[in-house]
């Protein structure tokens, strides 16, 4: 979006999401995921669940109210707000946890890993490698 305010000519070639869904594979594209040490999740339970909480309510905020949200990422030095505006509903920002989060996760990262094993590390994780709150 930044570049697209910045260079005459430029044009949005393809919607990655877009393209994502059009392979016909069952995971959605997953572009961010939230990544702890097992030692501090399990020494900061609390914290994290905390963590968490305020983490959902940063996607729902930005997606409900994308004008403040745009003005926090000048604020920031992000992105001009402008751009923030514009970019901001193209971002599909989610919050995803538990057991939907990990049955979305290990879709997408199996269809990687159809594709490449490399792409994963060579193996898909195991459950341990999911968060989900107790």
């Amino acid at each position: 979006t930044n570049a697209l305010a910045k260079v005459d000519g430029l044009r949005e070639a393809i919607n990655v999401n877009e393209a994502w869904d059009s392979l016909d594979v069952d995971s959605k594209l997953v572009t961010g995921v939230i990544v702890a040490r097992r030692d501090f999740v399990e020494n900061n339970p609390k914290a994290v669940e905390k963590f968490l909480e305020e983490y959902e309510d940063s996607a729902k905020f930005a997606n409900e109210s994308t004008a403040d949200a745009a003005k926090l990422v000048a604020k920031y030095e992000i992105a001009d707000e402008a751009v923030a505006l514009k970019a901001i509903p193209k971002c599909n920002i989610t919050f995803i946890k538990g057991e939907a989060m990990k049955k979305v996760l290990s879709a997408y990262l199996k269809t990687l890993y159809d594709a490449s094993a490399s792409s994963v590390g060579g193996k898909m994780p195991t459950d341990g490698f999911y968060y989900a709150e107790k």
